[in-house]
């Protein structure tokens, strides 16, 4: 049975769920067809019957953390098949993923602070003569060649530029490579294992296909893994790739400007960054406009008179612009969730510039919809979302501060599944509003650019982020700690376990551990006090030492005579 013919004589098939509203009528009817109320089900998995009403009944969707709350809600309706909860997984992060108001059954023409991605390359406007310039340099790397990169502060729309306009381009019939095999996309960002994840997507390549190898956020190699050696084997990997004509590969890079010192102490890539680097700059108001008008065109979206001319002047009044464009470098994430929140705002799909301003504009868009979200939470949830969002962010001292990519057994709480269900209530809330991305396993900010355009946040990551590093070190060596199957070589022992207990003593700081930081501190401290024990036991029962000169003396001996005492 599909989802689009559901009936009691056959379960819901999630293959086929695209919508808020087809997964919630589709987990009903799992619910129903088990013969189960939703007081049941509460019961059974251990929420408040509200919280599974709200499931049930479209107010939320449950947090896509198997094998807790969502799995323990499929395994109560008679889903127990990994296979099958599997489907339910992704069907949850497929309409996580779409905005969850639209004003009408229109295409999405604009992203918010998402990126646009391959298939979205229909509503990628304005870079056109730079996916063009990119497109011919890497193209003349084949068949051997040299990896290019693509450079630009955060906000430039790197990401955009090498999903939905380099990517399109090499997998069309008509890619620049004619006489190539047919070009299959490596798409990949390097986190903490690089070499793991190229491995992996390398895996997927059909035999006989060429090889686009496509490393977005190449920063990552140097923000969140802090293994030296696979570095300069992840480098060393790509830089051979290039150098092969079977399977043919092209290999492309996309990093922040602000990360050419650590780019540039690996001799490798001083090359790429001197022949074969892409810079990408501010766009030029006519690129601005087709940006913001020709999406709007494809999704057959009428725009007020005056629009485009409003947002050009908002754009026009940051003071990093340059002579050629209205919009200063970085600032395209706010253009992009202010043209998405006005299109979420608008009736009968049309760009009205009363919407416009009701989102708060240019210049405080992000803002005002990230203090929608918070303010209407209760003081729980808006703990929670702190922890939530302070977890999401890599804090740096000699650069800008990075989003992290999280997986979800991070964020879990340590508590049941009622825990579960408030940590997942909120995070669906700054999804819909596409301030969170959420993947099969992991759990990120959508854009860098929130970390500076909501106050709250910038406030809650300034006011302590001696501590945040700290807490960011504990995490990353709790989990080598686990990888390392709890080997006691890898706890913390002097120093850096002194400060971890010390920072862990603060009861805020406390609240913040998870499950897995938590074992690791008492692991550690419970074996530095076993080892003092030892080593006190040890010097209580290891055997004097006498001069060998020394004479064994009578008891009348070593008792001296009154009279003996020496004279004070």
């Amino acid at each position: 049975m599909t989802v689009g013919t559901s009936s009691s004589k056959g379960r819901p098939n999630p293959t086929h769920i695209t919508t808020r509203q087809e997964f919630t009528r589709e987990l009903t009817l799992l619910r129903e067809l088990a013969g189960l109320s939703v007081r049941t089900v509460a019961k059974e998995v251990g929420i408040p019957v509200s919280t599974a009403g709200g499931y049930f009944g479209g107010a939320h969707l449950p947090p896509n953390t198997p094998p807790t709350l969502f799995a323990d809600i499929l395994k109560s309706c008679g889903v127990i098949d990994p296979g099958e909860v599997d489907l339910w997984r992704h069907a949850l992060i497929r309409v996580r993923r779409s905005p969850g108001r639209r004003p009408s059954d229109l295409p999405v023409p604009y992203r918010g602070l998402e990126s646009f991605q391959p298939e979205h390359a229909e509503w990628f406007h304005g870079r056109e003569r730079l996916t063009r310039i990119l497109t011919e340099l890497v193209a003349a790397q084949w068949p051997t060649g040299s990896p290019v990169v693509v450079v630009g502060p955060s906000g430039s729309g790197k990401s955009s530029l090498l999903r939905a306009g380099l990517i399109p381009v090499f997998t069309s019939a008509n890619n620049p490579i004619s006489q190539a095999p047919t070009w299959q996309p490596v798409l990949l960002t390097p986190g903490a294992d690089p070499v793991g994840a190229l491995a992996k997507g390398l895996a997927k390549v059909e035999h006989g296909a060429g090889r686009l190898i496509v490393i977005d956020q190449f920063e990552e190699l140097f923000t969140i893994c802090h293994d030296h050696t696979q570095r300069c084997e992840f480098i060393t990997a790509l830089f051979a790739a290039t150098q092969v004509t079977t399977p043919a590969s092209l290999v492309v890079l996309g990093m922040r400007a602000d990360f050419y010192p650590q780019a540039s102490k690996h001799h490798e890539l001083v090359g790429v960054l001197q022949n074969t680097q892409i810079v990408v700059g501010q766009m030029d108001d006519k690129e601005l406009r087709q940006a913001v008008i020709e999406p709007a065109r494809a999704a057959k979206v009428d725009v007020d008179d005056g629009f485009v001319e409003l947002l050009m002047r908002d754009l026009a009044s940051g003071p990093n612009r340059s002579a050629e464009s209205s919009v200063e470098v970085g600032a395209l994430p706010l253009l992009s969730h202010t043209l998405l929140a006005t299109w979420q705002r608008a009736r009968h799909g049309n760009l009205t510039i009363a919407d416009y301003q009701a989102t708060g504009g240019i210049s405080g868009a992000i803002a005002h919809t990230a203090d929608s979200v918070y303010n209407s939470l209760n003081e729980t949830q808006q703990d929670a979302t702190r922890q939530l969002f302070l977890r999401l962010v890599n804090v740096a001292e000699l650069t800008a501060d990075t989003r992290r990519f999280v997986s979800y057994t991070e964020i879990l709480p340590r508590g049941d599944n009622d825990e579960a269900a408030a940590v997942g209530e909120v995070l669906d809330m700054f999804v819909e509003q596409r301030l969170i991305t959420v993947d099969v396993d992991t759990v990120n900010i959508s854009h860098e650019a929130l970390l500076n355009a909501w106050p709250r946040l910038r406030g809650w990551i300034d006011t302590d982020r001696a501590g945040l590093r700290i807490h960011r070190r504990l995490t990353q060596d709790a989990y080598a700690w686990r990888d390392a199957r709890r080997e006691a070589a890898s706890l913390y022992r002097g120093g850096r376990l002194i400060t971890a207990r010390e920072w862990a003593a603060d009861p805020d700081h406390s609240r913040d551990l998870n499950a897995l930081e938590r074992e690791f501190l008492d692991a550690s401290i419970n074996q530095q006090d076993a080892d003092e024990r030892a080593s006190s036991l040890s010097r209580e029962c290891s055997p004097r030492t006498f001069s060998s000169n020394a004479r064994t003396r009578s008891p009348k001996e070593t008792s001296p005579s009154p009279g003996s005492w020496p004279k004070q």
